[in-house]
């Protein structure tokens, strides 16, 4: 699959890093096991003593062809930026990603991360999502990567030494 890659701003980055660092901090203090909702609830602690902005269970009218269809809710929505979904299940399934994704779509916000909190280490269950149909997405710089620069669960790829 041919995939185009963004240069991510490095705000992005850094906010994507000041999320995944509040939920490391969670899961060192909680572990796993737990239910989805403790999780939330101490992500968003972490959020506010961050004094990042962060919208929880933020509702998101669905269209389809112009017209209403029903609504969702998204764990969070964190500085307008980045949706992120919490789960507490045994693995992550493609239909998860997809639903991130869909979230993604439906909101029209840039970046998404699915976090598992039901692993022994976070990294396991971390997984990071770009929409590329978001208007502040397309308008970013494109690179071009070898195969080997392209992490197959992300869609951030490695932007160590370029300019």
């Amino acid at each position: 699959m041919d995939a185009t890659h963004y240069r991510i701003p490095r705000e992005w980055n850094d906010l994507t890093q000041q999320i995944i660092g509040a939920a490391m901090r969670v899961h060192t203090a909680l572990g796993p096991g737990l239910l989805e909702k403790l999780y939330e609830d101490a992500v968003c602690i972490e959020l506010t003593d961050m004094r990042i902005p962060f919208e929880r269970q933020k509702p998101i009218r669905l269209e389809y062809r112009g017209r209403f269809i029903g609504d969702l809710r998204v764990d969070l929505v964190v500085n307008g930026l980045v949706v992120v979904e919490l789960k507490a299940i045994e693995r992550i399934l493609e239909v998860h990603k997809a639903q991130l994704l869909s979230y993604l779509r439906s909101c029209g916000i840039p970046l998404g991360l699915l976090i598992n909190f039901n692993h022994e280490t976070l990294r396991e269950g971390l997984t990071r999502r770009l929409n590329d149909r978001c208007d502040l997405v397309r308008a970013l710089p494109r690179l071009s990567l070898s195969p080997s620069e392209v992490s197959a669960d992300s869609e951030f790829p490695s932007d160590e030494g370029r300019a």
